[in-house]
């Protein structure tokens, strides 16, 4: 799945939204705080839910496709231990396509040094990797019982998450995105 079309895709779409630190010379406010304010929600709102959602989903989609799914049960390891490879590795594989969008988006920040913007893309991967980890987690179910996940997650993540985001009260605490927001808010 990470050598296909899509997942090369997914390999580069995360360092082509890092090119939108280059508005930050543009923006009326300072790059660092572009980058907490701007960048670093907007990229853990769309690719730190896409490419997890795109990698999980597909974790034993090739499988099911291609039927061999059987055959990994034949060999005498537990069921468990083998949705716990390919979850791990799915969370490997969505760090791994995450990780150099945030280092291109530091490295290419105007007139800011490493010194000063690394606390802040160390606080976005922080948030990354623990988005990795619930939302691998929680599109791997679909992944194995539907037959189109991509879907169920592109309506969850898009639909779901947003809309509850802007409903008055404490609905907030009913989206996952909700609690990677405020990770990454008590980093900064």
């Amino acid at each position: 799945a990470v050598f296909s079309k899509r997942g090369i895709f997914f390999a580069l779409a995360p360092m082509a939204l890092s090119f939108l630190v280059l508005l930050a010379r543009k923006a009326r406010m300072g790059p660092e705080d572009f980058f907490q304010q701007i960048f670093a929600p907007l990229y853990l709102s769309s690719m730190g839910v896409l490419v997890p959602l795109y990698f999980a989903a597909r974790a034993l989609g090739e499988e099911i496709e291609g039927r061999t799914l059987v055959y990994l049960f034949t060999r005498p390891r537990p069921r468990g231990e083998i949705l716990l490879a390919k979850y791990l590795a799915a969370v490997a594989a969505s760090v791994l396509c995450l990780l150099p969008g945030v280092i291109l988006a530091g490295a290419l920040l105007p007139g800011v040094g490493w010194r000063e913007i690394l606390p802040s893309c160390l606080a976005l991967l922080g948030a990354l990797a623990a988005g990795s980890l619930t939302y691998g987690a929680f599109f791997l179910l679909p992944g194995i019982l539907l037959k189109r996940p991509i879907l169920f997650g592109l309506v969850f993540a898009f639909v779901w998450e947003n809309l509850v985001s802007y409903l008055p009260g404490s609905l907030k605490d009913l989206t996952l995105m909700g609690y990677l927001r405020s990770i990454l808010i008590r980093a900064y």
